[in-house]
Order: C-alpha cells, then sequence, then structure tokens
C-alpha cells in the first residue's frame, strides 16, 4: 500500500507470461462508495528494465501520462502510460546504492515534539492556557 496523488493505493503483481510481469495500480478514490477501488492503470516495466521484484508508484504527471516509478528501491523509472515504454532516470552523481524515496505534503500542522516550537504540545494548548490566565487575570480585577 502506497499513496498517490492523495488516494490509498494498492500496487499488484502478477505475471502475464514467462518473460513479462504486470503491475496494476489500484486506488481508493473515495470511501464508503460500493466500488471504492478502481484501477488507475497498468504497468509493462519488464520490457525495458528486466525481472523485478517490485515497484512502487511515487508520483502520477497526469499531464504528460507518465508515472515516476521506485523499482526494488534502488531505481528511478518513468514509465509512459500512453506509450507502454519505461526508461531509467539517470544516477544522481555520488547518490549511495539504496536509498529511500519519501513523497510528503507541505503542512501547516505541527507534530508535536521539540520541533516546530510547540514543545510537544498539542495545537491551541498554548492559546487555551493564555486565554484562562486572562480570564483569571480579568476576575481578579472586578
Amino acid at each position: 500500500m502506497t499513496e498517490l496523488g492523495g488516494w490509498l493505493c494498492v500496487v499488484t503483481k502478477y505475471s502475464i507470461d514467462q518473460t513479462a510481469d504486470l503491475v496494476d495500480i489500484w486506488a481508493m478514490k473515495e470511501y464508503g462508495v460500493n466500488e471504492f477501488w478502481s484501477k488507475l492503470f497498468s504497468v509493462i516495466p519488464a520490457y525495458v528494465i528486466g525481472i523485478f521484484d517490485y515497484v512502487l508508484p511515487l508520483a502520477h504527471l497526469k499531464n504528460a501520462h507518465q508515472v515516476l516509478l521506485n523499482q526494488e528501491g534502488e531505481k528511478l523509472i518513468v514509465y509512459d502510460l500512453a506509450r507502454k515504454r519505461a526508461k531509467k532516470v539517470r544516477k544522481i552523481s555520488s547518490s549511495p546504492k539504496n536509498c529511500k524515496v519519501l513523497v510528503y505534503v507541505n503542512s501547516l500542522i505541527g507534530l508535536g515534539g521539540d520541533h516546530g516550537g510547540n514543545n510537544g504540545k498539542k495545537a491551541g494548548e498554548n492559546g487555551d492556557k493564555r486565554k484562562k490566565e486572562k480570564q483569571q487575570l480579568s476576575g481578579q480585577k472586578r
């Protein structure tokens, strides 16, 4: 399972013959709908990149009809959905043999912990404390 384009995705791999594997990418686009899993696309990367154990989709470039794939944690591949062709992304100089590729989304919501200046407090916790202090001070002045 992975996330792709904001959807929860499942990657299935099966052999179509002795020389090629087929990878289907399924997405849960809307939770609670009767048929909420739909196939986004299929990839036949073995024709260009050879036999593989797994691939993981990282990004779907809808306008270009391409998918960026992580092959076995070692290679990046761009797969053209229209032409059904794959090409390896050039090696990044001085990069390690294995690397983990992560997709993230910027957010203003803090995760807690010591980073971000909130000292592990939940969002709004400081504001509630200040509000109580103001109420106490205004009650003392009366």
